[in-house]
């Protein structure tokens, strides 16, 4: 297993850069605000800044609601993504 397919809490939420680009802000309150008015759901770290899952960002922003998000849906794009060759990784 490579450095980059590893399962590190790194690969599994934003990084503080990342989230930086996506809200336009430094500071983490302006993050937080822009993420309750663009309807995000994250949780909060005890330093006060927004922590935000990867699969949930990469979903959100190709317009999937992943509320709406079922078991069905995953089958389907297992599917997809073994026909279209897309490796994926069973942890």
């Amino acid at each position: 297993m490579n450095k980059n397919t590893a399962f590190t809490i790194e690969n599994e939420v934003l990084q503080n850069d990342d989230v930086c680009k996506l809200t336009g802000h430094l500071q983490a309150r302006h993050q937080i605000k822009w993420l309750n008015q663009n309807c995000w759901k994250f949780h909060v770290s005890a330093k006060g800044s927004p922590i935000i899952g990867a699969w949930y960002a990469r979903m959100k922003l190709a317009g999937v609601e992943p509320s709406n998000f079922s078991v069905d849906d995953l089958t389907d794009l297992v599917s997809l993504m073994k026909k279209t060759d897309c490796v994926m990784q069973t942890i």
